[in-house]
């Protein structure tokens, strides 16, 4: 099946903002619409626990010292020719998911924010020696509540319009091509932007 335009679109647009001319974006599995990073320098593959499919990561440098990854999924509709979900999340070099930026339709019955983000908490690793194992088995409860990481799935609004009015949704179905690939620039460029202010020495 012949790949959707924005699919090239989409794979131009990483190569330019993610400076690697050998970034190829396909189906992870034929037909299914679920686009993903199939080859890049130092590329890899996981399964990603949120969307429970398989995702390319990118790896890449911030402040010429600290490493990370990304990996960006498109899920696109071929019956209605429009993307239906685009996620975008961001890795440390442990391969632990700091944060996402989602953007889809809405469709259950709660309504989330549209496009938002996820902030993922890191899980405390029990088995490392720094933990008492005796403390572990006591605090029980405490424990619980640091392995289920609650947080992730709050929708914080990415791109509200508040100041306009209560509505705090923007169908991706909406948007035209253009407009998505915009914003997954955007959320690249932004987020590239912050993790370099994080470990720039000069503003800390």
């Amino acid at each position: 099946m012949t790949n959707p335009s924005i699919i090239g679109h989409l794979q131009s647009r990483l190569r330019k903002t993610l400076n690697d001319k050998t970034i190829l974006i396909g189906e992870i599995e034929s037909g299914t619409g679920n686009f993903s990073i199939k080859t890049c320098i130092g590329h890899k593959h996981i399964i990603d626990e949120e969307i429970n499919r398989n995702v390319g990561l990118f790896p890449f440098r911030i402040a010429d010292a600290c490493n990370y990854l990304l990996s960006v999924s498109v899920n696109y509709n071929y019956s209605e020719k429009k993307v239906k979900h685009v996620s975008i999340s961001f890795y440390d070099e442990s391969v632990y998911k700091m944060f996402r930026a989602e953007w889809a339709n809405n469709e259950s019955t709660i309504i989330h924010a549209q496009p938002h983000w996820h902030v993922h908490n890191k899980k405390p690793d029990f088995s490392s020696p720094l933990w008492d194992a005796k403390a572990v088995e006591f605090f029980q409860e405490e424990v619980a509540i640091a392995i289920n990481d609650k947080v992730k799935n709050i929708h914080f609004a990415m791109s509200s319009s508040w100041h306009n009015s209560k509505n705090h949704v923007q169908s991706i179905a909406s948007m035209n091509e253009t407009e998505v690939l915009n914003w997954i620039d955007g959320v690249l460029i932004y987020s590239n932007e912050q993790l370099t202010y994080l470990h720039d020495k000069s503003k800390v």
